[in-house]
């Protein structure tokens, strides 16, 4: 009688008797943030792995699977964002043929990214499969915004104030009706109930946001301080 109340954690063989499973119940304390949760799912694997059972022994819980997911994404999410950074600024030197405006171009992305990431946390979204696609295709719309006012300012001839002016003059009102064309273009998808839309929406209306901010006004405050002499 002692024992009945382990008698769902034990699974016996009837003859001759044998435990063939069996299990134990563990708590985690409460955590504010996953990431929290999957350095204790962390812990606890190395605490398994650290001693040497006979039989095959495993740690699990409903809460792991996300965990184990969103460890799982956000690696790959780190690692494919700083893999298309590098062929932005690879395709960027090609285009624009010239190192320092290249890096100026990719500091001005890889901000953007940033700032949207952020954000992001902020309006409710977590780390997810839908999260890492979104922000791994932002980074496109993210490139037009600074790179056709990186090129205007090359080609455009005079002392660095004067080549902004006619940059911002030129360029500028065509990158400001792309993205707001581009927020039009997925603004009705604000009134879906599905999560993937929503995810989606909220997503590009910060690249949008903050691609246009970046593209319009910080850049061209960098490049008419550090830019180099025009081709």
């Amino acid at each position: 009688p002692d024992g009945a109340r382990f008698r769902q954690d034990i699974k016996l063989q009837d003859m001759p008797p044998k435990i063939l499973l069996s299990s134990m119940s563990y708590r985690h304390p409460s955590f504010e943030h996953s990431n929290g949760g999957i350095k204790a799912m962390e812990e606890v694997f190395a605490l398994v792995d650290k001693y040497q059972f006979s039989g095959n022994v495993f740690a699990t819980s409903e809460a792991y699977g996300t965990y184990l997911t969103t460890d799982i994404i956000t690696s790959e999410l780190t690692r494919n964002i700083l893999m298309a950074l590098g062929v932005v600024f690879i395709c960027t030197l090609v285009l624009i043929a010239n190192f320092a405006t290249s890096a100026i171009v990719l500091l001005t992305v890889t901000l953007t990214i940033v700032n949207v990431a952020g954000y992001a946390n902020f309006w409710g979204l977590n780390v997810d499969t839908l999260f890492a696609i979104f922000m791994t295709i932002s980074i496109g719309l993210c490139v037009d915004d600074t790179a056709h006012i990186a090129h205007a300012f090359m080609v455009a001839t005079g002392s660095r104030d004067d080549r902004m002016k006619q940059t911002l003059t030129s360029m500028g009102p065509a990158v400001l009706n792309g993205g707001f064309s581009t927020f039009l273009a997925f603004v009705l998808l604000s009134m879906s109930q599905s999560i993937i839309f929503l995810t989606f929406i909220k997503v590009f209306c910060l690249v949008v946001v903050f691609g246009l901010f970046h593209g319009l006004v910080f850049l061209p405050l960098l490049l008419s301080l550090f830019g180099p002499p025009s081709m």
